[in-house]
């Protein structure tokens, strides 16, 4: 009998993987706002990717989470 169809409920299922792929989990599906200062000291909203690689800067929050759900990304929020 073959049980690679399997379903793991989610505490299983994180028991399963490696630390590799945990840390890949979520980087192509989520993105964050964090705010920022430029060299000037203005209020920037920096766009990050789930491993905290930076994206792109902008003025305004609306404008990076409108950025972030056109490039089919989920905005998460941190807290």
């Amino acid at each position: 009998m073959d049980d690679t169809n399997t379903v793991l409920d989610p505490r299983s299922f994180l028991k399963t993987i490696s630390a590799q792929d945990f840390l890949g989990f979520g980087l192509l599906e989520m993105a964050y706002v964090k705010t920022d200062k430029d060299e000037s000291g203005k209020k920037r909203f920096t766009v990050y990717r789930a491993d905290g690689q930076s994206l792109v800067s902008l003025n305004e929050y609306d404008l990076a989470v409108a950025t972030i759900l056109h490039n089919d990304l989920e905005p998460v929020s941190l807290h």
